[in-house]
C-alpha cells in the first residue's frame, strides 16, 4: 500500500517522462512559441505524388522510409499524445505540456482569427495586420457611393499603399509568405494579390497556418484524446484554467 510505483493509474513519474519525451526538440512535434507555451510543428510532408524516399533522423531509427509511413507516424504520435493527456486529466496528475490557447481553441472547435497568428509567427502577423487595414480603408472608399465620385474614389484607392508601395507591386500571390511551393488556393502561384483580394489572401494564409498546416497532427490528437474523455466537457471551462490543468 502507498508503494511508490504501485495504484490505479500510471505514476507521476511516468507522466512526467511521456511529457518531457512528447517536447524534446529532437523529435520536432512541437514549436516552443515566444510565450514559452507548444504548437504542433509543420511536417512538410508534400503531395502523394511526391511520395518518393526521403530521410527522418531520430535517435533510433535512420532509415530511408517513404513520406506515407511518415505521416502515418506522426498521426499515431499525436493520437497518443491525446490519450495521454485525457488519461492524464482522468488520473488527476498534472503534466508538464504547456499548449498554446490557440491549439486549445482548435481543439474545442472555437473560432480563429488574424490576431491569434501573433504568438504563433509575431512577424507575419505584423505584416497581415497592415495588410488588414489596408483592406478595411479599400473597403470603406468602396462603400462610399454618394458623396465622391468614380474619378476620385480611384485617387482615393490609389493612396492605399503599404509603406509607400501599392499591394500590386509588391508581387505577391496567393502563396505562403516565404514559401512559395505551399499555394494558398487552386493554382495560387498563377494568382496575383491585389487590393481588392487583399482581405481573401489574408484569411487564407491565416486559415493555413494555424490550421491547415496541421490538420492532421491536430485531427489525430483529438481521436486520441476522446478515446479517452469527451473534449465536449471541456467545453465550461475557459482557456486559462485549460491550461492550469496541464
Amino acid at each position: 500500500k502507498d508503494e511508490v510505483g504501485t495504484g490505479l493509474g500510471p505514476t507521476l513519474e511516468f507522466y512526467s517522462t511521456a511529457a518531457q519525451e512528447v517536447k524534446n526538440p529532437k523529435y520536432g512535434f512541437f514549436r516552443r512559441l515566444p510565450d514559452l507555451s507548444l504548437y504542433p510543428a509543420v511536417f512538410p510532408l508534400g503531395d502523394e505524388k511526391d511520395w518518393s524516399m526521403k530521410k527522418r533522423e531520430t535517435s533510433t531509427l535512420s532509415e530511408k522510409i517513404t513520406l506515407t509511413e511518415q505521416r502515418n507516424r506522426i498521426r499515431d504520435t499525436f493520437f497518443m499524445i491525446g490519450a495521454l493527456l485525457a488519461r492524464s486529466l482522468i488520473d488527476g496528475r498534472l503534466i508538464d505540456l504547456p499548449f498554446s490557447p490557440v491549439f486549445w481553441k482548435l481543439l474545442l472547435g472555437e473560432s480563429i482569427t488574424l490576431d491569434h497568428l501573433q504568438t504563433i509567427d509575431p512577424e507575419i502577423w505584423r505584416t497581415l495586420k497592415e495588410f488588414r487595414q489596408l483592406a478595411i480603408r479599400r473597403e470603406e472608399i468602396m462603400r462610399d457611393t454618394n458623396s465622391v465620385s468614380e474619378e476620385e474614389r480611384e485617387v482615393e484607392l490609389n493612396k492605399i499603399t503599404y509603406r509607400g508601395a501599392r499591394i500590386e507591386d509588391l508581387c505577391l500571390t496567393f502563396t505562403l509568405p516565404g514559401d512559395d511551393s505551399v499555394e494558398l488556393k487552386e493554382n495560387g502561384i498563377n494568382v496575383d494579390v491585389t487590393l481588392r483580394n487583399l482581405s481573401e489572401f489574408i484569411d487564407l494564409t491565416v486559415n493555413y497556418i494555424l490550421i491547415d498546416s496541421i490538420k492532421p497532427q491536430l485531427y489525430a490528437f483529438r481521436l486520441g484524446f476522446e478515446k479517452v474523455f469527451s473534449l465536449t466537457d471541456l467545453h465550461s471551462l475557459k482557456i486559462d484554467e485549460l491550461q492550469g490543468l496541464f
